[in-house]
This record gives C-alpha cells, structure tokens and sequence, in this order.
C-alpha cells in the first residue's frame, strides 16, 4: 500500500494521443453527448473567479448540453513536454505558449493575464483560442469606488472612513506604480522592482499618518520623490481625456497592498471587525466584481460567452 506522501506516477499525453482522444470524441456523439468545454487560466484563485462567473452568468445553464469547466495552466495534460525550458516564462507565458500549440483543438480556451501588454503588442499573441484579461490581471477588475464603499459598509459598517475617500487617490498611486513597472521593470531585478512598491507602500502610510485625510497625489510624489524617478512622476501626472479606465493601471495584487496601507492608519483602531489585510480585501474585491454583475460590463466576459456558444453550436451540428 502506498503511504500518503508517495507520489503517484503522472499520466502526460503525447500529441499524437491527444488528436487520438479528440478524434474519438467527436466521432462518437450523438444528440444526447454532453459539450464539454474547457478554460485553462493561470493560477488557483483565477480557476475560483472564473467559475463564479461562469455560475453567476449562466452561460453554461442557457444551453442544454453544455458544461464549462475551469482549470488551472498546471493542470494541463503535456506540460513538462509541450512547453520548453526558455520557451515560456511563468504561468502566463506557459498559457500562451499551450494555445500556440493546441490551436486546433476548439473545445480548449486559454485565459492570461494582460500584465503590461499593450494593445499592439497583443496582436503577436493572435489566436482564435486565446484571450487576454481587459487590464493587467483579474484583481485589476473589481478595483471600483463602488467596491471600496460596499468593503467599507459590509465589513466596517461604514466606519472606516479612509475607504470613503481613498479611491480618486489610488487611482494615481496605482498608475505610478504601473509606470515604474512599466519603465524600470524592463532592466531591473524582478525582486528589485517588488523591493521598491514595498518601499513606496511604507511611504504612503508614513504620509498617511502624517497628514490625514487631506490627500492629494502631487503632495505625496513630492513627498516620496527621493524614491520615484522623476519620468514617473512626469507620467503619472500626465492629464488624460477622460476617457482612461482607471483600471488600466491597477496592476494584480498592488490593488490589495495600496488599499491595505491606506487604510490600516485608520483601521486599527476599530475593535471587534475583521481585520483589514491584504489577501482579505483582495478576495472581496474579486467576489464582489463577479457577485454584483459587473463582468456585464466588460469586454473579455461577452467575448467568452460567445466562444463558448461558437463551440457548442459547431458541436452540435
């Protein structure tokens, strides 16, 4: 008998065993055969906001024998195989590499984060069966001062005051750190580039404390401008039209860490509430987004649902 921390020899299929199982079921349905349509995307908590848009909108209810399942990239059948050392880098980069290489099998969907991509250099990635998220990653999404409020009244019964008031300055917070990514990302150390937010982080809650609730972004990029270089302080206070989702910038868990110094001035002297931490509020803000029908309103969910239904309908002819 195998003792519980043994490993279990794993099961990796060959292209050629692929086509053969694709092969085999497309040729043995029938009307009553299930469509089963799969989504690979990055990670465990992207499987978990998928899947509550997936049974929140229905798409899988509105067609009789359809079935949307979400997994995760590590999940993917040919993985050590299929993706290269070098070829690929990280979760996203092991995504869009799978969809070049399985581009022929429809029933598949790969989800990656946009990160820094911007929109032309998303057309290097072209393929029917790849999808990018409409801003850096799915955290970006539910960043809202709707959101913010609503995390104020359920959890805090309004008496964190800071989330009241916090987004018109996150907004540009987040954007310098974008930018810095963005800028310095491209020759610095990953882990030099996480070193700095962290720093920035710790500025902005010392300033914080310091003046309160008067805030305002010029204060504070003056106030840490012995840390952000100034073509990043130049770029965030760069005017725009108006017609730029603040979204656009709020990249994937920097939401959570700026939200949580902002606030935790003011949220430690709330007794008996839960406590204002990062991977909390980041939770909130994805289940919150998917929960009040925002997805409505952006564009990679009504691309999804039509993909899906394009598959089903070619299934079912």
């Amino acid at each position: 008998m195998m003792g519980i921390n043994e490993s279990h020899p794993e099961i990796r299929l060959t292209p050629s065993m692929r086509d053969t199982i694709e092969f085999c079921y497309q040729n043995s349905r029938d009307k009553h055969s299930q469509v089963v349509v799969e989504i690979y995307v990055e990670g465990s908590q992207d499987v978990e906001f998928y899947t509550a848009w997936v049974d929140k909108s229905g798409v899988d209810l509105n067609l009789e024998k359809l079935s949307v399942v979400v997994n995760e990239i590590e999940d993917a059948e040919n993985d050590k195989e299929l993706v290269k050392p070098g070829v690929a880098s990280g979760n996203c980069g092991r995504i869009r590499e799978y969809a070049r290489l399985n581009e022929k099998y429809i029933r598949i969907i790969w989800i990656s984060d946009r990160d820094l991509l911007k929109d032309n250099e998303l057309k290097e990635y072209s393929r029917d069966n790849l999808f990018f998220t409409d801003f850096p990653a799915v955290e970006s999404y539910g960043f809202s001062d709707q959101i913010l409020n609503r995390l104020n009244d359920e959890w805090y019964n309004n008496k964190l005051t800071s989330l009241g008031y916090c987004y018109d300055f996150l907004k540009y917070y987040l954007k310098c750190i974008y930018f810095y990514r963005d800028v310095c990302g491209k020759w610095d150390d990953p882990k030099k580039v996480r070193g700095w937010t962290h720093k920035l982080h710790d500025k902005m809650k010392a300033y914080r404390e310091n003046c309160s609730s008067n805030v305002n972004i010029e204060d504070f990029l003056e106030y840490a401008k012995e840390i952000i270089p100034s073509v990043i302080v130049e770029r965030t206070l760069e005017l725009d039209d108006g017609t730029d989702d603040p979204r656009a910038y709020a990249y994937g868990h920097d939401i959570a860490f700026a939200v949580q110094h902002f606030g935790e001035v003011d949220a430690g002297s709330l007794k008996n509430y839960p406590k204002f931490v990062e991977k909390h509020i980041e939770q909130y803000i994805r289940d919150k987004y998917i929960s009040s029908g925002l997805y409505k309103h952006d564009a990679l969910f009504e691309s999804l649902r039509m993909r899906i239904e394009y598959i089903y309908n070619s299934a079912m002819k």
